[in-house]
């Protein structure tokens, strides 16, 4: 429906560039898409400047030209809001207008680099660094529960075990190491709180679990871990701020729209958007 909130993940962006890069745009005019600072890493990563400019043009004329915020200051400002009972608001989620964010796409849409956006890809890069690390101390709290033992053989079963285990908080208190909040909180505020009341945290936190499932109960037909995973890992948090998440990536579809128990948004492919957008 119009004025619905949207985000697209870089997988769904290409395909819609492939097929409206060129065209009227009208039909996404009515629709609040996002724009989010992994956008920008991976989109700048393509081998080709000129295919990064016109992306980085089409993203612009279809997004409503607002920047939320990296994944570790959305998890620091939704533990502490909870904690401190503060309610948050869409508004919170967005980086200031002046932010360096907003300045890098209005540069890369038109094919330059300056200060601000250079300055931007640099805190990109210290944030990815940053992700990387929590990725893998993740990895650890999974294999500290099922290295040399039987995986459970439904997503379902796993999940209760999971909830028992209290992993969840566990691998939250894990990503929160070196913030501010733990500064603040200790690791009882933070184990002992209900983790479904974090909107955009608590499906990154299913997710997590869940990709780590299907990667090694179904290898053969959703495939291996792979380094874009962190990717994936970072664009499923702003689920939590939209009506619709547009994916054409059938693992992250498959996990989103089936098997996360926490509230989520619709789940659909670029296809389907575009489908529902002409109606």
């Amino acid at each position: 429906m119009p004025g619905e909130k949207v985000y697209l993940d870089t997988s769904s962006i290409n395909c819609l560039y492939e097929n409206f890069g060129n065209r009227s745009k009208k039909i996404f005019k009515d629709y609040e898409i996002y724009l989010s600072g992994s956008h920008l890493d991976e989109i700048i990563q393509i081998s080709s400047v000129v295919r990064t400019q016109e992306i980085f043009k089409f993203l612009w004329s279809i997004s409503n030209r607002i920047v939320l915020k990296d994944k570790r200051k959305l998890v620091e400002m939704e533990v502490s809001s909870l904690l401190s009972h503060i309610e948050l608001n869409i508004e919170d989620y967005f980086y200031p207008k002046h932010e360096v964010y907003i300045s890098a796409f209005k540069d890369l849409r038109k094919g330059v680099l300056g200060d601000k956006s250079k300055l931007a890809l640099s805190k990109i890069k210290d944030k990815k660094k940053i992700s990387f690390d929590q990725t893998k101390r993740r990895r650890v709290e999974w294999q500290s529960h099922f290295d040399g033992n039987r995986l459970p053989d439904s997503w379902d079963e796993l999940f209760h075990v999971l909830r028992e285990r209290r992993s969840f908080n566990r691998t939250l208190f894990i990503d929160l190491k070196g913030n501010n909040v733990i500064k603040i909180y200790k690791k009882k505020h933070i184990m002992d709180l209900i983790y479904e009341n974090l909107v955009c945290t608590s499906i990154g936190l299913e997710y997590f679990f869940a990709f780590r499932f299907v990667t090694e109960s179904m290898p053969r037909r959703y495939g291996k871990p792979t380094p874009g995973e962190i990717y994936d890992n970072t664009h499923v948090y702003y689920a939590g701020l939209v009506d619709i998440f547009v994916t054409d990536d059938e693992r992250m579809k498959y996990i989103m729209r089936d098997l996360l128990h926490i509230n989520r948004p619709l789940i659909i492919s670029s296809e389907e958007f575009v489908s529902i957008a002409q109606k």
